[in-house]
């Protein structure tokens, strides 16, 4: 009776989401109350279409729902990346590609399998990462097998690349897609194989991303760029009423992850010496994802998109770093230029241009029409080349 009661409260827990609460008794009621609320917060109740009229009908609103993330998902127009080529110079040597390119070990799947959370929401598959932790000495040698398989390129990873988006309400009443907080649901088998590529892909970015990149990078904390961004601020502060002035800009990028042209990455990661079986291998994690919108708890129409990087994908985090570099090189390619002056700090006077936050970032720059415009012009160039 105990062993069943104790499965009961388990399984409740996991349907509740509940992950903050670790101990105490047994709470099987609050849990299902938890699951309940959680079930009727998130129901969809009705959306706007394109013409403003009011849909109830399921089939509408997931066809509302898929169409929205088919065109947010789309790529336009590919623009051409001369102007960004010589702003991005080969960083990643023949020896740091043997490196990437060694053979994957059993030791560094199982490595990545103890580091996931266990109770992160799962896929439609239905199996969350505790349930490979829990039964690894069954499963385990069968699992190792077949991502090792994928890894070293004796199976395409498109096999386990479907990704489900659920629906998270911004607002107590939503009524467009726009009220809607996407949240992507990668499956727990393709996590692992993303996160061994991290971990070896991780330790190459040092050679290749600007000290000006504050997040994500092995060796470096974010608050380092947090604290030099409010130095500078406070130099401009101090220094006030001087007719040297210059400017910061904060920049919040709307869907930074989502708009991302995938054409772009490849070129970046090519330039930047990535060998062509990494960059491929890369590409092909990226190209091969399916997309399908849950609505009210059913799966619907499913579908590829041709633009972006999964926010729930562990890999997405460290290519919008290269995404980000082609941004930081084509300011730094203005500096250079003598085109665009950045803020002089210091006794040294380091002329700094841009600090970044992963997908945020603080300009500097002279605080003239002609020195606005120079920035304005390079953000515009990253737009058209990245979007």
């Amino acid at each position: 009776m105990n062993l069943e009661a104790d499965r009961e409260e388990i399984f409740l827990e996991q349907r509740a989401r509940a992950n903050w609460l670790q101990m105490g008794d047994r709470n099987t009621a609050f849990f299902h109350r938890w699951a309940s609320y959680h079930r009727k917060k998130n129901m969809i109740k009705g959306l706007e279409n394109v013409s403003g009229r009011w849909v109830t009908e399921a089939n509408k609103i997931s066809k509302i729902a898929t169409g929205y993330f088919k065109d947010l998902f789309s790529s336009k127009e590919v623009r051409n990346s001369d102007n960004l080529i010589p702003a991005i110079s080969p960083c990643i040597t023949e020896e740091l590609n043997k490196n990437l390119m060694k053979e994957f070990q059993a030791e560094e799947v199982v490595e990545v399998i103890k580091s996931i959370a266990p109770l992160k929401a799962s896929s439609k598959d239905g199996f969350p990462a505790i349930f490979f932790q829990k039964y690894w000495h069954i499963v385990g040698n069968e699992v190792t097998r077949y991502c090792l398989n994928i890894l070293n390129g004796r199976r395409d990873i498109e096999e386990v690349n479907h990704t489900s988006i659920v629906l998270i309400p911004k607002v107590i009443s939503p009524n467009t897609m726009s009220h809607f907080r996407p949240i992507s649901l990668c499956n727990v088998i393709y996590k692992i194989i993303s996160k061994v590529i991290v971990n070896r892909f991780r330790q190459m970015l040092h050679h290749c991303i600007d000290d000006s990149q504050g997040a994500f990078i092995p060796g470096k904390q974010i608050t380092d760029i947090i604290f030099m961004a409010y130095k500078i601020l406070h130099w401009f502060k101090k220094r006030r009423g001087n007719s040297n002035r210059g400017f910061a800009l904060k920049l919040d990028m709307s869907k930074a992850y989502d708009r991302i042209k995938r054409c772009f990455v490849e070129r970046l990661m090519r330039r930047m010496g990535f060998c062509e079986e990494w960059t491929s291998f890369i590409m092909r994690c990226i190209t091969s994802v399916s997309y399908t919108v849950v609505t009210n708890g059913k799966n619907r129409e499913e579908f590829r998109p041709t633009r972006g990087l999964r926010q729930g994908d562990p890999l997405s985090l460290y290519l919008f770093l290269i995404c980000a570099e082609g941004f930081s090189r084509l300011i730094e390619l203005a500096k250079r230029e003598g085109r665009l002056l950045g803020e002089r700090v210091g006794r040294s006077h380091i002329s700094i241009t841009h600090l970044f936050f992963a997908d945020d970032s603080v300009l500097f720059g002279e605080a003239s029409t002609e020195g606005a415009n120079i920035m304005k012009s390079i953000i515009n160039e990253y737009e058209a080349l990245s979007r």
